[in-house]
Order: C-alpha cells, then structure tokens, then sequence
C-alpha cells in the first residue's frame, strides 16, 4: 500500500472524528439543558473519574497509550463544560 493511499484513510478517519466530535458536543448540550433544568451542577467529579477510568481501559485493551487517551479527553471534556454552561 502507498504512503498516498495510507494517509487518505487517514484523512478519512479524521474527518469521521470530526463527525463523532460534532454528534458528542449535541449530546453535551442537551445534558448541559437537563443540568440547568434540574439545578444540577455542570462539573460531576464522579463522572468524570468514571469516564477516565474506562476510557484507560478501553486504550489498554488495543494498545493506545493512557498518557495519549488522558490529554485527548482532558481537552474534550473540558470544552464539554464550556458547551453545557453557554447552551442551556
């Protein structure tokens, strides 16, 4: 297989993340509406470690780094905050 070919899946696999982002920051904001509905608050600790705790081990099992999974996530669920305080 060429390199070319290679980092066309690549690209496409790219685009897909984007996608999924796109679908996951939906679903944060319709969270981010029940919160404030409920007067819950936006930051669940419990959560948060809940999600950290199985993303690690969904990495493990296929051989992605934690350190790799901990700072993707970390910038995703800290801009899931942002999106959940401005959309409700």
């Amino acid at each position: 297989m060429s390199i070319k070919l290679l980092r066309d899946k690549i690209d496409e696999i790219d685009k897909s993340l984007i996608i999924l982002l796109g679908k996951r920051i939906q679903l944060v904001k319709d969270i981010g509406k029940i919160k404030f509905q409920q007067g819950l608050s936006i930051y669940d600790p419990n959560r948060e470690t809940l999600m950290f705790n199985t993303l690690y081990k969904e990495a493990e099992k296929i051989g992605i780094s934690t350190n790799l999974i901990k700072n993707i996530f970390y910038y995703i669920i800290r801009e899931s905050y942002l999106y959940e305080k401005i959309n409700h």
